[in-house]
């Protein structure tokens, strides 16, 4: 299995506490696919240049995965994945993400890539919520605004996650009350699992 970091804020400390996980000395190349939460919004893309020159100044080629791309668009996403050994997939509306990677086939890639041992997978604020084997934590922050029914999650860690937690105080007792595992993450925290 591969390693999964979990943080809710790309901040400049959370990426500095972060690099030695991301990028392990044992690769020989890194190359870091970066997914933003909807491939098709201006919005979501305003943490590009940054991961790219975080990418660089690490000594990794950097490539851009476009989830909104649908049939044969999505399968050259699909390989850009798969000969990556870092990917991150940032936040924003988590429905709309999930939404996207069940559409262009992109949840199963992920799924394969996380199998890998070799592979780091991390995830902020609504990328990490799709990790975990449900988003309904996304309630609390995201507007369901694609009438998503199913929130089963991509499963790849093991407990609900909830980032930006340092609000959510009697939500995270609520959910661990009701006997659910969770990952809590301030806005300052991180999880390597």
């Amino acid at each position: 299995m591969s390693r999964k970091i979990l943080f809710s804020v790309p901040s400049q400390q959370i990426k500095d506490q972060i690099r030695t996980y991301l990028f392990p000395i044992t690769q020989q190349k890194n190359i870091l696919a970066y997914m933003a939460s909807d491939g098709s919004d201006e919005s979501s893309k305003k943490f590009v240049d940054e991961w790219k020159q975080y990418a660089e100044a690490n000594n990794a080629d950097f490539v851009e995965i476009n989830n909104s791309l649908r049939g044969e668009l999505a399968e050259e996403e699909k390989q850009k994945i798969t000969k990556a050994n870092i990917l991150i997939i940032t936040g924003g509306n988590t429905f709309k993400l999930l939404k996207h990677l069940r559409e262009s086939g992109l949840d199963e890639t992920v799924e394969e890539f996380a199998q890998k041992e070799e592979n780091v997978i991390g995830g902020f604020s609504a990328g990490a919520i799709v990790l975990s084997p449900s988003i309904k934590t996304a309630t609390q922050e995201d507007n369901n605004e694609v009438h998503l029914i199913d929130f089963t999650g991509l499963n790849i860690v093991p407990f609900l996650v909830v980032p930006h937690a340092d609000t959510k105080e009697e939500y995270v007792k609520e959910l661990e009350n009701n006997g659910e595992e969770v990952c809590a993450l301030n806005n300052d925290e991180f999880e390597v699992v």
